[in-house]
């Protein structure tokens, strides 16, 4: 995702929600970077995130505090699962990822 704010401003806090419903083939993404620019050209990654941290950041309802951050511009890259792993419904198959909010405050 990437959005455009109109103009730098301070950004405390982002929240993300993702779908989860493996036994519907829908799994959280494997890593999830946190990139912001003010400029929309240099980006800077501000933060890199693996799947245990994506997992605990579901549990909590989405929530990622980022600090005070001044930038125009916030690029969103989550990517997915490419074969759903064994153990889970599906095993082998291609699944699905679901981003269903971003709000930045």
């Amino acid at each position: 995702a990437n959005l455009n704010l109109t103009k730098v401003i301070d950004v405390k806090k982002i929240k993300i929600s993702f779908l989860k419903a493996t036994e519907s083939w829908i799994h959280l993404p494997t890593q999830l970077y946190i990139k912001t620019s003010k400029d929309g050209v240099r980006y800077e990654t501000l933060k890199t995130l693996n799947e245990f941290d994506i997992e605990e950041i579901y549990k909590n309802g989405g929530e990622y505090f980022i600090g005070n951050i001044k930038t125009q511009y916030i690029k969103i890259v989550a990517p997915s699962r490419h074969v759903i792993p064994k153990g889970f419904q599906g095993a082998g198959e291609k699944g699905w990822m679901f981003c269903s909010e971003i709000v930045v405050e």
